[in-house]
């Protein structure tokens, strides 16, 4: 072979590389793949998700066999460390589906897949736009909590989902960082208290008071359903929430009842439910809120009413201008053993006026008490018939003439950088530290604006609403006003009400760490100096 053919074969090799390289960078290699191999694969176009996919909170979830398992609204939900994952890439199939609806609480995902995280859900019978379908259209894609078109997905499984062309008009939910809890206490029967005596046939008002104590706050959405027993005749069987609830609120709810028309005892459990439709109750049992009542014939009864009044002038019957009492509970108990609170036959509790009246087929001799603090504070012997009518049996309320009173002061002791004692009255704190006695010295001082909380029973207990005081400039609190019973006498030092006039420091009286008194007035007695010793530290 020649030298010059040679040349020739070597130029028309490379012209021919140059020109494939040439392609290559025209097309831009869109439609090649290079291959660990080295083999050239086509690749598929693919909608590619670009962003970055943010962790966010997860919600704990119900264990299911197969499919996607269903969210839990009020579960925990735990924030997770703020990270990325880098963005895959993920098929999406368009669809001739509109909506899809939750058949039951359903988590969106970051993904299809149930290794994706958690980024909100559907509460069940709600819908969520539609926006494309996974390859193996095991997952729907959905518009995002937040309203955009993203990477936002919900199982498709059959027991979960349903596609659907109607929406039904309720919004997606959108996950929040923290999980909120219902929880609830009973506070008191404001009217027709257990076992009350109602003549058969006859409507009543059965309110109930119950105070939030969980984080979530009831609005709206929130109802009072029924929840086992006869309905008595509750003109709804759901009660809407009558306003807006915050934690550590109370609120007063309502049924207006029908009682059977055949005598007998009856009870009537009501829950709440929250907007996701479970159901809590009160207590840490979660207990349902009932009404039990004592139906008794409208024929041939015993009528006995009164007035409870406040004994002023103390010389034992009612006079003009004296205070009435409303909502006070009165028993009717069998037998002559008065101020022992026996099991009632028949419970009333007094109106707005002041006036109770107790009707039923009683026959014979009962006492008849203003329920007080484990008895019967004031007490009538009676004796009637059936078919008897008794008028002006008046019981009365003890006067609220006591009280409870104190300071706030401020426990000195300061420490320098080492902790040693600089001055003030100091004790170990048994870590090696120092803080003030505990004792009130003269030559200390008090503390204005602190707000003080009285609750009437133990400190143990958080079932009634507390009513507040504030130190004046002297650091003295008074609650006036008040009858026999067990206190509570309390200061929440990081209230914000109380955070400019303490914060920072600690506790030292009654005890180191201790904030409350527990206080049982006696008829006749007051109770002072019931005071809080606080020690500022700064260092």
């Amino acid at each position: 072979m020649s030298r010059t053919l040679i040349i020739i074969i070597l130029g028309a090799f490379t012209a021919f590389i140059l020109s494939a390289l040439g392609a290559v960078l025209v097309f831009g290699l869109r439609y090649f793949q290079i291959s660990d191999a080295g083999t050239v694969t086509i690749v598929p176009t693919i909608e590619v998700i670009t962003a970055t996919t943010t962790l966010e909170p997860t919600v704990t979830v119900s264990a299911t066999t197969t499919g996607e398992a269903t969210a839990v609204p009020t579960a925990i939900v735990t924030p997770l460390p703020t990270s990325t994952v880098q963005a895959t890439a993920i098929p999406v199939s368009t669809t001739s589906v509109q909506y899809v609806l939750a058949l039951t609480d359903v988590n969106i995902r970051s993904g299809p897949g149930t290794g994706y995280s958690v980024i909100g859900w559907v509460a069940g019978g709600q819908t969520a736009k539609v926006t494309g379908v996974s390859s193996d259209s095991g997952w729907w894609r959905v518009v995002c909590p937040d309203g955009t078109t993203g990477s936002c997905w919900v199982t498709a499984g059959a027991q979960y989902t349903k596609a659907t062309n109607s929406p039904n008009g309720q919004p997606v939910p959108t996950a929040t960082n923290t999980a909120c809890t219902n929880a609830a206490t009973f506070i008191a029967d404001v009217t027709v208290p257990d076992n009350s005596q109602v003549v058969a046939g006859t409507t009543f008002v059965k309110t109930w008071r119950i105070k939030n104590n969980g984080t979530c706050t009831w609005d709206g959405r929130y109802q009072l359903v029924h929840a086992g027993g006869p309905t008595l005749g509750a003109v709804v069987e759901t009660l809407q929430m009558p306003a807006t609830v915050a934690p550590g609120q109370t609120v007063d709810l309502s049924l207006t009842m029908l009682a059977p028309v055949t005598p007998g005892s009856y009870q009537s459990d009501w829950k709440l439910q929250t907007p996701q439709g479970s159901y809590f109750g009160v207590g840490s049992s979660s207990a349902p809120l009932w009404v039990k009542i004592n139906v008794v014939s409208g024929q041939s009864s015993t009528t006995i009413s009164g007035l409870v009044y406040q004994d002023m002038n103390q010389n034992g019957v009612y006079n003009s201008g004296e205070p009435l009492m409303a909502s006070r509970e009165i028993w009717l108990v069998p037998g002559t053993a008065c101020h022992v609170k026996n099991d009632a036959v028949a419970i009333t509790t007094s109106g707005s006026d002041g006036r109770y009246t107790l009707s039923g087929s009683f026959n014979g001799s009962f006492c008849l008490g203003l329920a007080g603090n484990g008895g019967l504070d004031d007490v009538a012997s009676i004796a009637v018939s059936a078919g008897q009518t008794l008028n002006d049996i008046n019981l009365k309320a003890a006067v609220p003439n006591m009280s409870i009173s104190g300071f706030v002061w401020s426990d000195f002791c300061t420490t320098n950088h080492d902790g040693t004692v600089i001055e003030g009255n100091c004790v170990l704190n048994g870590t090696n530290g120092y803080i003030a006695d505990g004792m009130l010295q003269p030559t200390e001082t008090f503390i204005s604006g602190v707000t003080v909380l009285l609750r009437l029973g133990s400190c143990a207990s958080d079932n009634a609403v507390p009513v507040a005081a504030v130190t004046d400039a002297s650091g003295k609190y008074v609650f006036n006003s008040l009858t026999p019973g067990t206190y509570c006498v309390y200061i929440n030092a990081t209230a914000p009400e109380n955070v400019a006039p303490l914060l920072p420091g600690g506790w030292t009286f009654p005890f180191n760490g201790t904030w409350y008194h527990e206080i049982t007035l006696q008829a006749g007695t007051s109770a002072y100096p019931v005071n809080f010793g606080w020690d500022y530290q700064f260092q």
